[in-house]
């Protein structure tokens, strides 16, 4: 089943301070994350999971996230609401089961392959790992292969050698795609720059986010790896100078495009997407 915000929506925000349910079965929902908050957060601090417990009304019941996005990434994150199903969804993410796509935009020109419309119709309909359909899509996009180490005592990761200690082995797909330049992107940053495809094999700290700039192409707005200016919500640059702005207003173009799993009420393999913002 596929479920795409534009067509198959199955609730639409009232307004623009309400979170967009992208699908809804049962006691499981996904909805299309905003760039700019977190998560999770202490109570005393705005965040994804207390929007949505005042626009649910689940404040006292059962919410929970199997998996999340980093506060400046915006797209498509599984929420359970109730035990169980948030048994069974951490499970299908701790085996690597679901299969993720992101869009991003990252400086410079990426040395890719560029997917055509039909060839990025076929990675788009991604098939559950391992399956022979999956993997001719997938022989279209490059692999990205890393050893990552996080920092001591920072909230970012280095290229290391495979034998380092407490190394993890980060894989990710990658390919250009044609896209014209977005309100945000004239906004942000000066050509050039390459709109991608991502989908990560593995699952490890800002693995998108540090590949990208290992290569030498930071995503845009990413200045944890590299990129030189920090952008607003709206994805409008913001002084570099200027340190007061409120750490919620800050984005980076990596965007949740596309979450494939199995649903965990009825077993069926389902692929929701929501549309990229920039």
């Amino acid at each position: 089943m596929t479920f795409d915000r534009q067509t198959n929506s199955v609730s639409a925000a009232a307004n623009d301070s309400d979170i967009t349910v992208l699908w809804e079965q049962g006691d499981v929902i996904a909805i299309n994350k905003p760039a700019g908050i977190a998560t999770q957060a202490p109570p005393q601090h705005p965040s994804l999971e207390s929007k949505l417990r005042a626009q649910l009304d689940r404040q006292d019941r059962y919410l929970a996230f199997p998996h999340r996005l980093d506060r400046a990434v915006s797209g498509v994150i599984l929420v359970a609401l109730s035990k169980k199903k948030a048994r069974l969804l951490s499970a299908q993410f701790e085996s690597r089961k679901p299969r993720k796509t992101y869009q991003a935009v990252l400086a410079g020109t990426a040395s890719l392959p560029v997917l055509s419309e039909a060839a990025f119709a076929d990675v788009m309909q991604c098939e559950p790992a391992g399956s022979e359909a999956n993997t001719t899509a997938t022989q279209q996009l490059s692999r990205w292969q890393d050893w990552l180490q996080k920092i001591p005592e920072q909230a970012r990761v280095q290229r290391s050698d495979a034998t380092a200690e407490q190394a993890k082995e980060a894989i990710t797909l990658a390919a250009a795609i044609d896209s014209e330049p977005s309100r945000i992107m004239l906004a942000a940053f000066d050509p050039p720059s390459t709109a991608v495809l991502l989908q990560p094999q593995t699952g490890r700290m800002h693995q998108l986010r540090a590949q990208s700039a290992f290569r030498g192409h930071p995503i845009v707005g990413d200045t944890t790896y590299g990129f030189p200016y920090q952008l607003d919500a709206n994805g409008n640059p913001l002084d570099p100078l200027d340190a007061s702005g409120p750490e919620t207003a800050k984005r980076i173009l990596l965007h949740a495009l596309q979450l494939g799993f199995h649903d965990p009420g009825s077993g069926l393999w389902t692929l929701v997407r929501a549309p990229c913002p920039f």
